[in-house]
């Protein structure tokens, strides 16, 4: 899921997958007390999403916490099931257990964006910033 996940992100044309690294990344999150990794198990499907969160002081007054969505990926087959949402529900839950005062979802620009920003805005979400993003 990870290496499917890569290959729509923006740096998929700049940067290869490594699977080594991103088995170490998931080893680090899953260790991590201020992040988490959900993995939907859809039983004879296997496990068919996955998605990961980072908390951490806000930069501004470290009395506060912020969360981040660091992934949050459903195989382009299973869309349309209840899994994207299952995750999310537990991101959300996640970080509010955690503190956070604010949370945030990112909307990869080659995944659907419309709809993510339609879902997102249903859930509560405002956008906020725009990435500008420069290859070197």
């Amino acid at each position: 899921m990870g290496r499917e996940f890569h290959a729509q992100s923006c740096c998929a044309n700049t940067i290869p997958f490594s699977d080594a690294n991103f088995a170490s990344a998931i080893s680090d999150i899953a260790t991590n007390a201020a992040s988490v990794l959900f993995v939907f198990d859809a039983g004879a499907a296997g496990c068919i999403g996955m998605a990961a969160a980072i908390s951490t002081p806000y930069w501004f007054n470290a009395s506060k916490r912020i969360g981040q969505e660091l992934f949050w990926w459903v195989d382009v087959d299973q869309r349309g099931t209840q899994a994207g949402m299952h995750l999310l529900d537990a991101l959300e839950a996640w970080a509010a257990d955690m503190g956070c005062a604010v949370f945030s979802m990112a909307s990869t620009a080659n995944i659907k964006p419309k709809a993510l920003a339609r879902l997102y805005r249903r859930r509560g979400y405002a956008a906020q910033d725009i990435y500008y993003v420069k290859e070197f």
